[in-house]
């Protein structure tokens, strides 16, 4: 594995992980706002506002860890640049050793008819 390779499945990997850290924050939002439901059902004040504040945490976490995605999502897409560019450059290395062998093949044969 290349390196471009390895610094493509090491982004794809934190992509991962920041998607799971979205839906872990998505989880935490919708049991805050069941929290906060309930206690608007019960009319206690002091628990309608604990909960709209751990509403408001759990939406920060979503955001940050959606941010994450993003930076993730952009590294994923730099690394596949960088795979495809180390690719191109190896297929041409490696259509430049067959015309260098193909001349040499042709002297070779040239020199053996005389």
């Amino acid at each position: 594995m290349t390196s471009a390779q390895r610094q493509l499945q090491l982004a794809l990997d934190q992509q991962e992980t920041a998607q799971a850290q979205v839906n872990s924050a998505q989880v935490q939002v919708n049991m805050a706002v069941e929290d906060l439901q309930t206690a608007k059902e019960t009319g206690d004040e002091e628990k309608v506002e604990r909960a709209k504040k751990e509403v408001e945490k759990a939406e920060e976490k979503v955001e940050k860890a959606e941010a994450k995605v993003e930076k993730a999502e952009e590294k994923v897409e730099k690394a596949k640049k960088e795979v495809n560019e180390a690719e191109e450059k190896v297929k041409a290395q490696q259509e430049k050793a067959i015309r260098c062998t193909a001349s040499v093949l042709s002297q070779f044969s040239r020199k053996m008819q005389k």
